[in-house]
C-alpha cells in the first residue's frame, strides 16, 4: 500500500523501538506518510482510539487491513467460548 502512495498506520501492542523503526523505514522507503500507534486489538476502547487517531492524523481512514489475531488450538467442540470472544 505504501509503495502505492497510501499514508500508513503501524499498529502493536508490544510499543517497542522496533515497532517505530518499521514505521519510520516505511515512510523513508516510500516517501509516504506513516503514524505508529500502540493499541491492544483485544480491547474495544483501544481499537476505536487507534482509529480516531489515524483519522485524525490522515483526515481519514480509507484502507484497513485486519492483521490482528491470536492462536488456540482445539477442536471446535472444544474451544472455549473465552477464547472465541478474545
Amino acid at each position: 500500500l505504501a509503495a502505492d502512495g497510501c499514508n500508513i498506520v503501524v499498529n502493536s501492542f508490544s510499543d517497542t523501538a522496533d515497532d517505530q523503526a518499521v514505521t519510520d523505514a516505511i515512510a523513508k522507503h516510500h516517501g509516504v506518510k506513516t503514524v505508529y500507534i500502540k493499541a491492544d486489538m483485544s480491547k474495544p476502547a483501544e481499537c476505536r482510539a487507534l482509529v480516531a487517531k489515524a483519522a485524525e492524523s490522515f483526515g481519514s481512514v480509507d484502507i484497513l487491513v485486519n492483521n490482528a489475531g491470536i492462536q488456540h488450538v482445539a477442536p471446535v467442540e472444544e474451544f472455549p467460548i473465552e477464547k472465541w470472544d478474545a
